[in-house]
């Protein structure tokens, strides 16, 4: 069911959107419906960590991130510190260290 909604927005945006309406020849409140419905998957999956994206990598390798990979003193090695694979690999590490 629909309903009437009121807005304030300044000139400029106005005309953008009436110049966006014009060009996809849909109307202003359907842009402003696939406006919200885009921002709110945005907002229920947020976009993966750009070092859960390596981790990622490595494994679809068939290969899996070393201690001394994750480690190490560069970009990459600070990145990877950050994943869930990295906390996995230390608390093996020291499982292993015990035993």
């Amino acid at each position: 069911m629909k309903a009437k909604l009121t807005l304030s927005i300044d000139r400029k945006r106005l005309n953008t959107l009436r110049t966006l309406s014009r060009i996809r020849r849909r109307s202003i409140s359907a842009l402003v419906e696939e406006y919200a419905d885009e921002a709110a998957k945005k907002e229920r999956k947020p976009e993966p960590l750009f070092s859960e994206k390596w981790a990622d990598v490595f494994q679809k390798m068939g290969r899996s991130l070393t201690l001394e990979e994750c480690e190490a003193d560069d970009k990459l090695g600070a990145e990877l510190r950050k994943t869930q694979a990295y906390a996995d690999l230390k608390a093996a590490s020291k499982r292993k260290r015990k035993a």
